[in-house]
């Protein structure tokens, strides 16, 4: 086959979870939408 039609497949690099940042204020309701969703560090939350 031609040059032009082997084409190199890239790796996938997984997407990154997006986590709410926690410096604005009108943020915070979603910030702790997200701790109640991870239920593996419900002992973590203050």
């Amino acid at each position: 086959s031609s040059k032009n039609f082997d084409f190199i497949e890239t790796p996938k690099v997984p997407k990154k979870k997006y986590i709410p940042p926690m410096n604005h204020p009108w943020k915070q309701s979603s910030f702790n939408e997200y701790c109640k969703r991870q239920a593996h560090r419900q002992k973590l939350i203050a």
